[in-house]
């Protein structure tokens, strides 16, 4: 059978099964947290972030997933301690755009939540996040391909009895609800900080099928961890999400050059009995790159690049490689400034800043001795 026939075939059985496959996947999932967890908005004091993939791109009309995000905090002016980190209400926004196969199956969502970080032990942060979504499903019936209809020797497409549902787009609507901690070893000036987080999805059942009239149960848990050591500057990322019958499990590691942050991460998928491992153990191997500047007092850009090798079943010639290209701009807010941080990914290490910072500090200690003196 023609090659290109055989991957059309596969694109359509994972088109048509649309309804229990998993959302999209993204390798910088840190550099895209609203998508990950809702409970991870008010990080900064604002953020907008943007990413764009590409999977199997010698396949015929590709997977492509566009993703733009804000969030924001919602920081009281009146702040009661410099030194140690206020409670505060974020707010979040997603758009999202998928266009799959040869079906032209899309996906347009829109995403809003609130959340809370607050903390519970001078240590340890928690963030909480409860967020809605409100989607729309389209797909182009005229491309529809069936394995029945195909020449088992010449790969060709005879005529097709299949007559196609009365609509091609659906509504959808659901929920999520996120947790996430951050635990450093020292109060203010840390070596090591841990962040992991869970978030559960889709948990509400409606319909969610081209095909299926009944609600459809869809949920989707996505749990994350990682360890970034600040004095020798590397990080460690893992990442599992299972959605109905298909896993995924990720494994990173970063290095920190100045600017540049690279890495390396491995990409393994698993499913039920019913279509036990398809892809194989292994799926992809990405490799990461990270730049990272401040273009203005605590305003910081990042530009991030990953491409992917398939090692599936699938095959390396035949798929060739996926990319990942995301953008970040994020504002360290009032909270984050009141640390002393020696060597962080993102705050000034400049000798400068932070004695700018502590003349801050000595100044609004003034302002509060001489008030309670006048209170007195």
């Amino acid at each position: 059978m023609n090659l290109k026939k055989v991957f059309n075939i596969l694109i359509l059985v994972f088109t048509v099964l649309i309804f229990k496959a998993q959302d999209p996947i993204f390798v910088q999932f840190s550099n895209n947290p609203i998508y990950l967890n809702s409970s991870l908005a008010g990080e900064h004091k604002y953020r907008i972030t943007s990413i764009f993939s590409q999977n199997w791109s010698l396949l015929p009309k590709s997977f492509n997933n566009q993703i733009v995000a804000y969030d924001m905090q919602l920081e009281s002016k009146n702040r009661k301690k410099i030194d140690n980190e206020n409670s505060t209400f974020n707010f979040l926004l997603m758009l999202r755009r998928n266009s799959e196969g040869d079906l032209s199956l899309n996906t347009k969502e829109f995403k809003f939540g609130i959340g809370y970080r607050t903390d519970v032990a001078s240590l340890l942060r928690i963030g909480f996040g409860i967020s809605t979504k409100i989607g729309q499903k389209t797909i182009n019936w005229n491309n529809a391909v069936f394995v029945s209809d195909l020449d088992p020797i010449f790969g060709q497409v005879n005529s097709s009895s299949f007559i196609p549902p009365n609509f091609d787009s659906f509504w959808y609507k659901n929920a999520e609800l996120g947790l996430s901690f951050r635990i450093r070893n020292h109060l203010k000036v840390y070596d090591w900080q841990i962040n992991g987080g869970i978030s559960f999805s889709d948990f509400i059942p409606q319909k969610n099928s081209f095909f299926y009239n009944d609600n459809i149960s869809n949920d989707k848990l996505s749990v994350f961890l990682t360890f970034m050591s600040l004095k020798n500057e590397y990080r460690f990322n893992s990442f599992y999400q299972k959605q109905l019958f298909s896993q995924t499990f990720q494994l990173n590691g970063e290095m920190k050059f100045r600017n540049i942050i690279g890495g390396v991460t491995i990409r393994t998928q698993f499913y039920s009995s019913e279509l036990n491992n398809i892809l194989g153990p292994w799926e992809s191997l990405w490799f990461n790159f990270n730049y990272l500047e401040e273009f203005e007092d605590f305003k910081f850009l990042n530009i991030s690049y990953s491409f992917g090798v398939t090692l599936s079943e699938l095959g390396f010639q035949d798929t060739f490689l996926s990319h990942e290209i995301s953008l970040k701009i994020f504002r360290l807010s009032e909270n984050e400034l009141s640390y002393s941080h020696e060597k962080d990914w993102f705050c000034p290490g400049d000798k400068g800043v932070r004695r700018s910072l502590n003349l801050k500090k000595q100044n609004i200690d003034k302002y509060n001795k001489k008030k309670a003196k006048k209170n007195r």
